[in-house]
């Protein structure tokens, strides 16, 4: 067992509350950590190695990758190892998964590539080019700049840049895996339409899913896609699905006056007892128990 630290948002913004902040690190060093929020990790500068459980990928200057919440992971520098951290707490993606579940390209760099990468011979970067990082520099330093202001405006402004480096980050990997479409491995092709699956899933949660719908978008036999999908997440479908419910009703549930019957049934669950035992297996706690704890938080 890997001994971390573990790191709260609020332990490491300029200031707690936010739902994102910007952080760079030079000739970084770190031992293994995990925290609980979502990172973007882009190298500016140098190289090093980035060990991710028990793997290590060596890392330079362009790469970009995602480390969810829970995550064990550290750095070593090796040449000036300079790395912007985009950090986003969960709740950020709940208000916008709209939105970014549109977008095949943020379901692969949000949820397939980081379990490949943990659990699996898998290596894949979105690897920016000299005008790509052109482009996004100055949008990076203004979420730097952003968050050390303490304004009435700054968390609204934050929200609307790291949705704009998300995006950009989603068009730079649909342009670099498409001048690669000729060079995929038949493993390639099966993780892509593994996100195909993932975007039909966000697009459609709140309606009835059945196998066959899955096994159409992806193309894929049973028990190939069964296979390929748990590889992928690290969960089958029917998890995965009911997972992504229970966080879309999260929303709902606090910012919303609707009956627990009611979200239940907005987010795909037609019988409100499955959805109130489905919401305390994944969370710990009854969807009405929430909504009295977390309703007043701030930064959800």
């Amino acid at each position: 067992m890997l001994q971390t630290s573990f790191f709260t948002f609020d332990n490491c913004a300029a200031f707690p509350g936010r739902s994102t902040s910007g952080i760079l690190h030079k000739k970084y060093n770190i031992e293994f950590h995990e925290h609980d929020f979502y990172e973007i990790n882009i190298v500016t500068k140098g190289g090093g190695v980035h060990y991710v459980n028990k793997r290590c990928f060596e890392i330079a200057e362009g790469d970009v990758f995602v480390i969810p919440p829970g995550y064990q992971h550290a750095y070593s520098n090796k040449e000036d190892l300079t790395v912007y951290h985009l950090i986003i707490r969960e709740g950020f993606f709940t208000k916008h998964h709209h939105e970014l579940s549109a977008l095949p390209e943020y379901v692969m760099m949000f949820r397939v590539e980081p379990t490949l990468r943990k659990d699996h011979e898998f290596v894949s970067f979105l690897k920016l080019n000299d005008s790509q990082s052109e482009e996004l520099k100055p949008l990076l330093s203004k979420v730097l700049l952003e968050s050390e202001q303490h304004h009435q405006e700054t968390s609204l402004t934050l929200n609307y840049l790291t949705l704009s480096v998300i995006t950009l980050l989603c068009r730079y990997y649909r342009e670099q895996h498409s001048n690669f479409m000729g060079q995929k491995s038949n493993t390639d092709s099966l993780y892509h339409s593994i996100t195909n699956s993932i975007s039909f899933i966000y697009q459609n949660y709140m309606n009835v899913i059945s196998l066959e719908d899955l096994l159409r978008v992806s193309s894929m036999s049973r028990s190939t896609f069964m296979r390929v999908f748990k590889i992928a997440t690290g969960t089958s479908a029917n998890q995965f699905i009911n997972e992504y419910r229970v966080n879309c009703s999260k929303r709902m549930i606090l910012d919303t006056n609707l009956s627990i019957t009611e979200i239940g049934v907005a987010v795909g669950f037609y019988d409100s007892s499955h959805f109130v035992r489905t919401f305390k297996k994944i969370c710990g706690i009854t969807p009405m128990n929430y909504r009295r704890l977390y309703s007043n938080k701030v930064g959800l």
